[in-house]
């Protein structure tokens, strides 16, 4: 496929096709053109995620989680999201992209309170 001009009327399009006929494996390579493109990144990986277990292509599924932790709105979502990520890659059997992921995630931090009395 050739690159699209319009990449939102593409994904919205590419929307309507995947909801009458959910496996349509050209529809969703359309979708997969447009997960690179910022204006489509976000919206195209929900689409995907859906799309991905309606065929069951589970190991397609952590392009989309990537997707989701590079767009979530705060480290709390993007550490539940390389949680969702590492667990796709261990039941897929990759043990070692599971560790990977995990080890990548940031850290929680916990911050006390300066009127807490603690010092």
């Amino acid at each position: 496929m050739g690159p699209l001009k319009k990449p939102l009327e593409a994904l919205a399009a590419a929307k309507r096709a995947l909801e009458l006929a959910p496996t349509t494996a050209l529809v969703i390579a359309v979708v997969e053109e447009l997960l690179p493109l910022a204006e489509t990144r976000s919206r195209a990986a929900v689409i995907l995620e859906q799309a991905y277990a309606a065929t069951s292509a589970w190991q397609s599924r952590p392009r989309c989680s990537r997707c989701f932790i590079a767009t979530a709105p705060s480290k709390a979502d993007r550490l539940a999201l390389y949680g969702r990520l590492a667990d796709a890659k261990q039941k897929l059997g990759d043990h070692a992209g599971a560790f990977d992921v995990r080890r990548a995630a940031p850290r929680r931090t916990h911050h006390r309170s300066s009127s807490s009395g603690i010092a």
